[in-house]
């Protein structure tokens, strides 16, 4: 009898440890499926991976840098992008590849704290400069560098570039696809040129200084391929002269006459990202984009400059943003396909400056409201405009200065106020329809 208690005893206390054990267990499970997975590609042709597990919103632990010979290791890429170990947090499942350059691809100069990328000879399709190599910051690319690449299609730039030399990427016969950081500064002269597949640029520059009229930096980029979408990014507040526009060099072959050779980039589409502060857009910055067919102006744009938009051909339709304070000389004009131009609701803040000839030669535009708006007219505003019908100018325009609707032979009616003081000479010379309305 005691020996069958005894056996009782030991078959129960088994049965409490297992029943604690199974219930340890699976509460381990359970934490364990509540961290996420991640893992590390070594891309070194082994198919060798590293694992961590975390919690959602963890940082991850850097792992110690891999070895490959022949090669240096700059990096974990997630996607295009190199993973911030100290700020980026792990929401979901993700997988980090070593990025690796190519000892024999890459030439560099440098000083000991930066580096300079001097020759590229290298095959590959994408090409993702690193921030920093051998722990230098990569900060330029030197003139000439991938120039007459055959097999380059992709270029990602760091946030360290602050300069791209001289034909950097000139015929670079299969580029499609760039970015420009924040924190370039420096374009040099045909950095992009006759890169002729081109078709998407997303430009973040917020420091690049002024372009010169003869750059040629994306001359002729894109004539082969669909057209380009320039992408601006939300933190760009100015873009600057001829960026997408150049023209001949007097200086060269000493012939100051010749006016050819205005090869622009092909961008069919000018697109400023959600939560833009661009304020200005800079003199010729889009001269002659004659194949531009849209643009959405971000209600922060206060200046667009002299010829910013002139003879882009294509645009059929632009609104002016709420915050518009100037247009330069011809912002628009010979927009052969513009019918439509929007004002703001009334600005009753910032009255805005137009220069002449902002839009001579719209000969598309048929109806035009101020809507209110305290505008300054200048010369020549709507100069040749011969399809233009009707225009309300409203109570807040106070002169018609010279030649404002000169040779807009359909313009039937024009209504103003009591507060326009001054109509200018040939204000509205051959104007034969013409029937002016007071408001």
């Amino acid at each position: 009898m005691k020996k069958l208690f005894l056996i009782i005893c030991l078959i129960f206390a088994f049965l409490l440890v297992s029943c604690d054990s199974s219930s340890q267990d699976s509460e381990n499970n359970e934490n364990d499926t509540e961290k996420i997975k991640v893992t590390f590609d070594l891309n070194d042709g082994s198919g060798n991976v590293l694992r961590q597990k975390v919690n959602q919103g963890e940082n991850l632990q850097k792992p110690s840098d891999p070895k490959r010979e022949g090669y240096t290791f700059c990096g974990w890429l997630s996607g295009r992008q190199y993973w911030d170990f100290e700020n980026g947090k792990v929401t979901r499942e993700i997988m980090l590849v070593a990025h690796w350059l190519n000892d024999d691809d890459f030439s560099f100069v440098d000083d000991g704290e930066t580096c300079i990328i001097e020759k590229y000879t290298g095959n590959d399709s994408v090409v993702i400069i690193p921030p920093y190599y051998k722990g230098m910051k990569v900060r330029s690319i030197a003139t000439t560098a991938f120039k007459n690449n055959e097999t380059l299609r992709e270029l990602v730039l760091p946030d360290t570039m602050v300069s791209i030399g001289g034909s950097a990427f000139e015929n670079c016969e299969k580029l499609r696809t760039i970015n420009l950081p924040e924190s370039l500064k420096y374009l040099g002269n045909s950095a992009f040129k006759d890169c002729k597949v081109m078709s998407q640029i997303q430009f973040d520059c917020i420091e690049l200084e002024d372009m010169k009229p003869y750059n040629k930096i994306f001359y002729d980029c894109g004539v082969n391929s669909g057209g380009i979408t320039l992408a601006i990014g939300s933190n760009v507040k100015y873009i600057p002269d001829y960026i997408f526009y150049s023209i001949h060099d007097p200086k060269i072959n000493n012939n100051p006459d010749y006016e050819g050779d205005t090869q622009i980039p092909n961008i069919i589409n000018v697109v400023f990202e959600s939560g833009s502060v661009c304020e200005r857009i800079g003199e010729y910055a889009f001269y002659k984009g004659d194949k531009i067919k849209s643009v959405n102006l971000p209600n922060t744009v206060k200046i667009i400059d002299d010829l910013a938009f002139g003879h882009c051909e294509s645009i059929t339709e632009i609104k002016l943003p709420e915050s518009l304070a100037k247009l330069g000389y011809g912002a628009f004009c010979n927009g052969e396909n513009l019918a439509k131009v929007e004002f703001p609701n009334q600005n009753i803040l910032t009255a805005i400056t137009f220069e002449d000839a902002v839009f001579r030669s719209c000969t598309k535009l048929v109806n035009v409201d101020f809507k209110n708006n305290t505008v300054i007219l200048g010369v020549e505003t709507f100069y040749g405009c011969k399809n233009l019908e009707n225009v309300n100018l409203g109570q807040n325009v106070t002169a018609i200065p010279n030649s404002t609707f000169q040779e807009c032979e359909n313009l039937k009616t024009v209504n103003f106020s009591d507060n326009v003081t001054l109509i200018g000479d040939y204000a509205f010379k051959n104007c034969c329809l013409l029937k002016l309305d007071k408001l």
